[in-house]
């Protein structure tokens, strides 16, 4: 069976990751930049790139016969429908993916990237529909600002986020406690908002979690008792898988 490679190439970083079947044998992570681009090797003969940056695209190996994820056979493919025109490729990635792992399901995805997405799929007459969604600014993104434009504040690291209770015994006093509390909240309240939307689609849901954030929401969720574990999912490659399943569709 031949390798297959899967490029994404996201708005802060690229991954380049090699497939074996369905097998992810190895993932490279770098960030997105023309350097990067340029230094990658493709060895296989399939090769897909699932890119927002399409400004990056002419810096990609020329030598090497690349396929880019194209959204409207990949709706018409997985079939589905209800997307607006503007939907990331790498959000649809994302959706592909969660059908395949949970093929009867409803599905949700919470990507917790450079920007923070929430998409809902369920099923009518057979056909994958698009129910709707969020967009808001990612936590890299919300910690940034507050630090560049903010003189008292210094940068927000993960680290911070997972020193720091779920449940305060008071409230926040000081501003970095402030500005942590507001991030885990604001998790709490994406995956309410997420499992309440999947509670009104048609079939069984399932939450699944991921992109570069998303092992932090993984964590402060495990220390929560709210939230069915059976219902929610950590998987932080989905952009990958489905771009492996789209490959393996319309090859």
């Amino acid at each position: 069976m031949k390798d297959k490679q899967i490029l994404i190439l996201g708005n802060t970083n690229l991954k380049l990751a090699i497939f074996s079947g369905e097998e992810l044998k190895s993932i490279k992570k770098e960030t997105s930049n023309a350097k990067n681009v340029q230094n990658l090797e493709f060895v296989g003969a399939d090769n897909l790139v699932v890119s927002v940056k399409p400004d990056l695209h002419e810096f990609l190996p020329q030598n090497k016969i690349l396929t880019f994820f194209d959204k409207d056979l990949a709706l018409q493919t997985f079939r589905i429908r209800g997307l607006y025109e503007e939907f990331g490729v790498d959000r649809l990635a994302n959706l592909i993916a969660a059908m395949s792992i949970y093929p009867n399901n409803s599905v949700g995805v919470l990507d917790f990237g450079t920007c923070t997405t929430l998409s809902i799929l369920d099923w009518q007459n057979e056909e994958a529909v698009y129910k709707g969604g969020l967009i808001v600014p990612g936590m890299d993104c919300s910690f940034e600002y507050l630090s560049e434009k903010t003189a008292s504040l210094n940068k927000i690291t993960d680290k911070d986020i997972l020193d720091l209770p779920l449940i305060l015994d008071e409230i926040p006093r000081s501003a970095k406690e402030s500005i942590l509390t507001g991030a885990v909240q604001q998790i709490l309240f994406l995956t309410d908002y997420a499992i309440k939307l999947l509670s009104e689609t048609n079939y069984p849901c399932k939450l699944l979690f991921t992109g570069g954030w998303s092992y932090l929401v993984n964590e402060v969720l495990t220390k929560s008792q709210a939230y069915d574990k059976t219902l929610i999912c950590y998987e932080p490659n989905l952009s990958l898988i489905g771009g492996n399943k789209y490959l393996d569709a319309t090859s």
